[in-house]
Formats: C-alpha cells, sequence, structure tokens
C-alpha cells in the first residue's frame, strides 16, 4: 500500500511538473502600454542619382554592404551599396531569360560574412550563387547556379546559416493538389528539408515569416495572419507561444506581423493589427527579448514592408511604403 501511495506521488509530482512545463511555454503580451515614438528618429537614406529603385524594393545587410532587391526594375534587379558610406558600388541580376539572367525575381538572401549573395528567380527555379568580392571586381561576373528548386517544396524565404543549414518558410504541395505553407530545417547542399512538426492547434491559415538568431540558436516565426509570435529552438522544438491582445483564434481575418528580425538580444517584429479589407501596412515595431517577454513598441510613424538588422552600427533598416523609401533607426540609445 505505502509502494502504491509512493507510485501516485511520484506521478503527480511529475504530471504537475509537465503542466507547469506547459504552461511556461504561453504567453500574454500586454496590450502595448510601453509605446516610444521614434518618428523624428528615423533617418533616410538617399541612394543618389545612380540607380532608381521601384516602390516594392529591399534593403538587406550583409558583411559590409547593403544590398537593395528591385522587384520592378527593367534592367538589374540587385544592387550594392556600402553599409557605412551608403554609397553605390555595383549591380547585378539582368533581366532576362538567358543563362545566370533572372525572369522572375524572388527573394535575396545573405551569408552573415558578406562574401556571398543569393537570389531566387523563380523563373528558372533557381538560386544563384554570387561572389561579392569577384562581381565587384569584374562587371561580366555570371552567378553559378547554386540550387535547383523542386516544385513540389521550395523556399519562398530563408535565413541563410551556411552550406548545410538554412531555416526556411515552404511551400509543400499536397495529395490533393493544394498548397500549404509550413517552416523547416534545410541542407542546401543535399537539398534536404526536415519540416517543423509542431503547428498550432488554432490557427487555421498559416502565413509566417521567420527570423534566425545565431547568437541564441533561436527561430522566431511571426504569423500575418494571428496575433502570434512562435519562437524555437535550433532543432525547430516549440519554447513560447506569445500571443497578443488581440489573439483570437486565426482565423486570418488581420494582418499582423510582417516583418521581423532577430537583433543582438531582442525579437524586433512589424505589427499590423489591421483587417486584410484594409491591408494597412505596419508602423508600430513590437520588441521581445528572446524568451518571448515584450518590452515596448516602437511607433515609427511611416508604412514598414521590410526591415534588416545591422549589428555592428546598432541600426535597423527599413523600406517603406512611403515617400522616404528607406530609412534606418539608430537602436543604441533606443535598445542599448
Amino acid at each position: 500500500m505505502r509502494k502504491c501511495k509512493s507510485l501516485f506521488l511520484c506521478a503527480l509530482v511529475i504530471s504537475l511538473f509537465a503542466s507547469c512545463a506547459t504552461d511556461d511555454t504561453e504567453k500574454y503580451q500586454e496590450k502595448g502600454t510601453r509605446i516610444e515614438d521614434v518618428s523624428k528618429y528615423v533617418i533616410a537614406i538617399n541612394t543618389g542619382n545612380d540607380i532608381i529603385l521601384g516602390r516594392s524594393s529591399r534593403a538587406y545587410i550583409t558583411g559590409d554592404y547593403l544590398v537593395f532587391s528591385d522587384y520592378s526594375s527593367g534592367d538589374k534587379k540587385v544592387h550594392l551599396y556600402g553599409k557605412n558610406s551608403l554609397k553605390y558600388i555595383a549591380s547585378i541580376g539582368n533581366t532576362g531569360q538567358g543563362p545566370g539572367e533572372i525572369i522572375s525575381l524572388g527573394n535575396v538572401f545573405v551569408n552573415g560574412d558578406g562574401n556571398k549573395l543569393y537570389v531566387t528567380d523563380f523563373g528558372h527555379m533557381c538560386i544563384y550563387g554570387y561572389d561579392t568580392d569577384s562581381l565587384i571586381a569584374d562587371s561580366d561576373y555570371m552567378p553559378i547556379t547554386k540550387y535547383r528548386i523542386d516544385k513540389s517544396l521550395f523556399p519562398i524565404d530563408y535565413v541563410y546559416v551556411s552550406d548545410t543549414l538554412c531555416y526556411g518558410t515552404f511551400i509543400q504541395s499536397m495529395e490533393n493538389k493544394t498548397v500549404k505553407r509550413t517552416t523547416g530545417k534545410w541542407n542546401m547542399q543535399t537539398g534536404e528539408v526536415k519540416l517543423m512538426e509542431y503547428e498550432h492547434p488554432d490557427v487555421n491559415n498559416k502565413q509566417t515569416n521567420i527570423a534566425y538568431s545565431r547568437l541564441h540558436d533561436t527561430l522566431v516565426e511571426g504569423h500575418g495572419c494571428a496575433d502570434l509570435i512562435s519562437i524555437f529552438d535550433g532543432n525547430l522544438n516549440l519554447k513560447y507561444n506569445v500571443y497578443g491582445s488581440d489573439w483570437d483564434d486565426g482565423d486570418g481575418s488581420k494582418l499582423n506581423y510582417y516583418p521581423l528580425v532577430a537583433y543582438k538580444d531582442y525579437i524586433i517584429a512589424a505589427y499590423s493589427g489591421s483587417s486584410y479589407d484594409d491591408y494597412i501596412l505596419p508602423t508600430k515595431l513590437h520588441v521581445f527579448k528572446m524568451n518571448g517577454d515584450y518590452v515596448k513598441t516602437l511607433e515609427t510613424g511611416l508604412k514598414i514592408h521590410f526591415m534588416s538588422a545591422d549589428e555592428d552600427n546598432n541600426r535597423l533598416f527599413l523600406s517603406f511604403d512611403e515617400e522616404m523609401q528607406f530609412g534606418y533607426l539608430d537602436l543604441k540609445g533606443i535598445l542599448g
């Protein structure tokens, strides 16, 4: 009898610990009580007269370079500037159907060292690889075909860590001729993809974008159709779900988190909260610690459609749908 009681108590303790562990993964954000107006601190970037960039252009940071992708350009699609000087250096990615040319530009991806650029072309269904030193030295530089895209499972967005480790948002073709959006780890050398097993039970329309912190080996999903940020370890195990004040059942009626970045010890996520009928791009940036704890909200006053973090200079580069196309925010005095 005494043995049975001991077993029961052990089981109860284990159950309680398991319950606590589960509860610890669920966090609820305060309703924007700490809002800081940073609109006057956004510094405009003048790209000069060398290049005229379209409204849908995006700014990326890699090594010593600020890289602009331009989906509407009729000539070259990708442009390099000095990250510190903000001066024009070179352009790549000829528009066309020939070898090394781009038919339909996808996202641009960078490695942290700044010596490689990866450009997706959904026309040729491939990812081109560029060596930045070579392309700057040679105006006729031709990229290599780094990866052939499989139409049944392909990345539409990804974070490059190394040739054998990338984290991506994938489009997966299903047997019923529908498609599914999911997150996974990807070996670019072998083509092997490990898809995330976890799916939030109350998110019916998964539309996510991702950020990855090398410092913390942490992957973050920002949900576009639910007021939710999900945080995982590098092996895609769930650590935290962070629910916003407008969390409902993830029915996709609102535009929520897009885009987001990992910056030092923080997650910075652009947040709209508007209905998809209105489709208002975010002006606010919610800031979280890496464990999902809410820090504060930064109000830029400008409609954001992309952003990249420059940790060397403590800057957040922002692409806007405004008269000011590009700008940056000095985060040193804001986040330390």
